[in-house]
Parts: structure tokens; C-alpha cells; sequence
């Protein structure tokens, strides 16, 4: 009798532990831990040389980029096999490239007839990302500074690589500034922090009568549970944020609109809204991506 009761106690442990188990991978689904980098260069055949416009998509995923005339992008979150799509309706770009797992930078070159692999650069697979939140104090050429969720001014270096993108679009150094919101993905090396990608967060609003702008509150992370109307939103600082949603909150996936109902336990969202009190916001923004595939090595400032 005694060893059947410690046989049922072991198995209603056991199938807590999985539960459990169930439950982190749904909280840290995505597609894959891969990283994929590069530019996209137009070819000698086309008139129109410039790559602004053309849309960089990972098929299968719902990641998208619509590329500036630098022509760089970057996607977190990949599977080792992956094909990228490239669109641009103006001179009838609509081509695709598999790839597998890349260890570096890769220049693709592209036009109506096709996409090609160019020459891959040498550089070496990224380390663990860390993630950063905050307000910029200043921006430069090759240098972005940060007033992180701490309180702690970080600097971030920036180089060729950096992709700086709001949404789908991407934007340059010169769209940055002093007081804007961003995300930055960065790794550490000799001793500088250097920013992989940055994401301005900042709404499209208007300044009130007084000239001052709305105060904004962000709810960054995986949505851990959800209701009818509100969901609770996990930071990557262990914190859990109630966002709260009504008619007049804009959702949208990769730059389309999506439906509240739609988004399920694990998505990754960021949410921009008015704050209601410290652990509740109300959402004027929502945004759904995938989860960064940093594997668990990204740590959110």
C-alpha cells in the first residue's frame, strides 16, 4: 500500500516537472538561434541600382525589412534553413535564396532574374547578445549613447553592421534622437559594446497643446497569460506588466494588422501605452514579433 501512494506521489511530481517544462517552452518559443546578416546589392542589369525599397523577408516566419540604400539587414531568431525573399514591385524584383546556417556576413545580389550569393566576408559567428532598453542621451556617426531602464548611461559603438530600423523600415543615424526610446541587441568586444541592431520604439503621436509630449510607458517581453481584454506581459527582468487593450489599441504583426485574439501565450510583443500604475499599462501600440533566438544568453537592460 505504502509503495503504491509513494508510486502515485512520484508520478503526479513528475508530471508537474513536465508541465512546467510545457509551460518555459511556451514562453520561449521561436523559430530557431540562428542569426542572419548581410547586404543587398542590385544588379549591373537593372536600371534602378539603389536597394531602397526592396522588402527582405525570411519565408515561413512573417519577419520582414524593407531595406534603405545601404541595402543591410539582420533577422534574429532564424532556423539553420531558411530562404529569404526579396520584393520590390517597382522594376519587378520577386526572387528568392536558401541558405543554411551562416558564420558570418553574407552580400547577396539581386535583380529581376534571380538572387545570388556574392563573396562572404570574414566574419566571425556573433557572441551571446545582450539586450538593452532605454532614452538616448546622444548620437554620432559610430557611437550611440543610452540611458538605460537602471538609470546607467551605456555607449554603444556602431559600426557598418548595425542595422537601425523602426517597424519594417530602416533608418540611418540621422533618424535618431536625443530622448527617442530604442531597443539595442549588442555584444561585447575588446572592451566596447557593440550594437548589432537598434529599434527606435517611438510612437507616430502628436505633442499635446503645451507643446509637450505625451508621457508613453513600454511593456517589452512574452505574453505569460491572456484575457478577453488585457494580457500580462513577462519581462526579460523577471517583472510581469498587466497591458490593458481596447478599440482604439493598433496591433500589428511585422507591419500588418493583427488581431488581439490572435495573439497566444509566448508571442513576443512590445507594447507602447499610457501608464495606468506601476505594474499596469494601457496600450495605444502593440507589437508582435518572434522571440529573440539568443537561446537564453540575451539579458534585457
Amino acid at each position: 500500500m505504502k509503495r503504491t501512494k509513494r508510486a502515485l506521489l512520484l508520478m503526479t511530481v513528475l508530471a508537474l516537472v513536465a508541465s512546467c517544462r510545457d509551460h518555459e517552452r511556451a514562453l520561449t518559443q521561436s523559430y530557431g538561434d540562428g542569426v542572419v546578416s548581410g547586404q543587398v546589392v542590385v544588379g549591373s542589369s537593372m536600371i534602378n541600382r539603389d536597394p531602397a525599397g526592396i522588402q527582405v523577408m525570411v519565408r515561413g516566419t512573417g519577419m520582414t525589412l524593407t531595406l534603405t540604400s545601404e541595402g543591410r539587414f539582420t533577422f534574429f531568431g532564424v532556423p539553420e534553413q531558411i530562404e529569404l525573399q526579396f520584393r520590390r514591385q517597382s522594376d519587378r524584383i520577386n526572387t528568392s535564396l536558401s541558405l543554411g546556417r551562416q558564420n558570418g556576413s553574407l552580400v547577396i545580389e539581386v535583380d529581376s532574374n534571380g538572387a545570388r550569393p556574392g563573396r562572404r566576408r570574414g566574419v566571425a559567428p556573433l557572441p551571446p547578445l545582450l539586450q538593452y532598453e532605454g532614452l538616448i542621451k546622444s548620437v554620432a556617426t559610430d557611437t550611440l549613447v543610452v540611458a538605460d531602464s537602471h538609470g546607467q548611461d551605456v555607449t554603444f559603438k556602431l559600426t557598418d553592421q548595425t542595422v537601425i530600423r523602426k517597424g519594417n523600415d530602416s533608418l540611418t543615424t540621422a533618424d535618431l534622437k536625443e530622448n527617442d526610446r530604442v531597443h539595442v541587441m549588442a555584444y561585447q568586444k575588446d572592451g566596447d559594446t557593440v550594437a548589432v541592431e537598434v529599434k527606435l520604439q517611438n510612437e507616430d503621436a502628436g505633442n499635446d497643446d503645451n507643446g509637450s509630449q505625451t508621457p508613453t510607458a513600454t511593456a517589452n517581453g512574452l505574453v505569460a497569460s491572456k484575457g478577453t481584454s488585457d494580457m500580462v506581459v513577462h519581462r526579460s527582468n523577471g517583472e510581469d506588466v498587466t497591458v490593458q487593450v481596447d478599440d482604439s489599441t493598433e496591433i500589428k504583426k511585422y507591419g500588418q494588422p493583427f488581431a488581439f485574439a490572435d495573439i497566444k501565450e509566448g508571442d513576443h510583443v512590445e507594447c507602447r501605452g499610457t501608464s495606468v500604475d506601476s505594474s499596469t499599462i494601457k496600450a495605444v501600440q502593440i507589437n508582435v514579433e518572434n522571440a529573440p533566438g539568443s537561446g537564453g544568453n540575451g539579458r534585457h537592460k
